[in-house]
């Protein structure tokens, strides 16, 4: 049965009051656009993940909100060049879980490939935006998931589709990139 075949008999009143007029777009009321309009401007565009970031890098929910209002900024200066090309990093400290590991938001541009790299200690990453494929093992990474890289393993990844492959990561010790960049 297709939206064509439905008669008006067919439908409960309600919906009928609820049709709008041929030809007359039906317009959200004022109120309602802005509310949505705000949930896609950038200071609210990772608002969703605050109480994630906040256990994951063990900060406070105000801390880890600055954080996630700072993402979309990642032309500003307080983040900077990676070695690899088309990616940028946001540094801070972490909380005292944290205390000795590297903390901070990493922005790889779409389409970009981060080289086969060596993780000297374990690294723990909290996606929040895009999406990346693991090689060798093609596994999917997409927003919300954490990905642990062991101590002494060693992995490539390549940013999937037209938006950037954003992530808050918590790393210990370092890595090696292994191949040129």
């Amino acid at each position: 049965m297709s939206a064509r075949d439905v008669r008006p008999e067919d439908l409960h009143a309600d919906l009928l009051d609820l049709e709008p007029v041929a030809g007359e777009p039906a317009a959200p009321s004022r109120g309602r656009r802005e509310l949505l309009l705000a949930t896609l401007r950038p200071a609210t565009l990772f608002e969703g993940f605050v109480e994630r970031l906040a256990g994951f890098l063990d900060l406070p929910l105000a801390r880890a909100r600055d954080l996630a209002r700072a993402v979309p900024g990642v032309a500003r200066g307080d983040w900077v060049d990676d070695q690899v090309a088309g990616v940028r990093l946001f540094h801070f400290a972490g909380g005292p879980r944290h205390a000795s590991a590297d903390c901070g938001i990493v922005h790889v541009a779409s389409g970009a490939r981060y080289p086969r790299h060596l993780h000297i200690g374990d690294e723990w990453s909290l996606v929040l935006a895009g999406s990346a494929v693991e090689e060798p093992t093609g596994r999917v990474w997409l927003p919300g998931d954490v990905v642990h890289s062991e101590a002494g393993s060693s992995h490539a990844y390549r940013v999937l589709g037209d938006a950037p492959f954003v992530f808050a990561v918590v790393l210990a010790n370092g890595i090696r990139i292994e191949e040129p960049t």
